[in-house]
């Protein structure tokens, strides 16, 4: 992954994509996203999901994030997660904006999809309950201090974890397959991730996941520069 400097980039940068950002909830690393979009100059910042919760209270750094989205909403586009079902405040009442199911774009002689990934993992509607939510980070922090008789709960996790990303991974690329399209972005599982599949016609498949912005476990996002080129950035949580 592209090491991050927190500097306007010498190259234009096309597109700014985020996705999981979780205002409203105490994981949400609002201060950290705040210094990487003020530091970034683009055309269009795409976010891919998940931007707030429907209940909880607004840190300061969290309202100055808000207010970044509102003085810059005319670069804005917005796509709809499992949790924004919960909460349109910010998309529609304070950006002004529709939420998409899906984006899509041409990037050169390539076509280029944003979804945010939850309809690819059939048990994300447990999730959208934001008790059960919050009850399970809850109870994944108590768990993943357990380490005792040679079974250590963080490695445990994080197997766990990588296999439902790749999960969503593979079923991504091949609906993309399915729609003709090269490059696919999706946010929902937390891991910033770059696979590739074989298309139709040999063409190559890139499927990309942006991460988010959770405290202690990511803090990542993609860029796409004037000649089509997508970067996976990520930095310490």
């Amino acid at each position: 992954m592209a090491s991050v400097l927190f500097k306007k980039r010498s190259r234009k940068m096309e597109k700014l994509i985020i996705s999981d950002v979780h205002l409203r909830s105490e994981r949400c690393n609002a201060k950290a996203l705040l210094k990487m979009l003020k530091a970034s100059s683009y055309k269009e910042l795409i976010i891919v999901g998940d931007l707030s919760e429907k209940e909880g209270k607004f840190s300061d750094d969290q309202f100055r994030v808000v207010d970044y989205l509102f003085k810059n909403k005319e670069k804005v586009t917005c796509i709809y997660g499992n949790h924004d079902r919960h909460d349109k405040t910010i998309v529609a009442g304070i950006l002004g904006k529709r939420m998409l199911k899906e984006y899509e774009w041409p990037m050169g002689k390539k076509r280029c999809l944003a979804i945010h990934g939850h309809n690819l993992d059939w048990v994300h509607r447990i999730f959208e309950e934001p008790l059960i939510d919050k009850a399970f980070y809850d109870f994944l922090w108590l768990f993943k201090k357990i380490n005792f008789a040679g079974f250590n709960a963080v490695k445990w996790h994080d197997s766990l974890h990588d296999g439902f990303s790749d999960s969503v991974a593979q079923k991504a690329m091949k609906y993309a397959k399915k729609k003709g399209i090269d490059v696919i972005i999706c946010g929902h599982t937390h891991k910033p991730l770059h696979r590739t599949c074989q298309g139709k016609n040999g063409k190559e498949i890139h499927y990309f996941n942006s991460g988010g912005w959770i405290k202690g476990l990511c803090a990542s996002y993609i860029t796409i520069d004037e000649y089509g080129n997508v970067k996976l950035h990520s930095m310490a949580p």
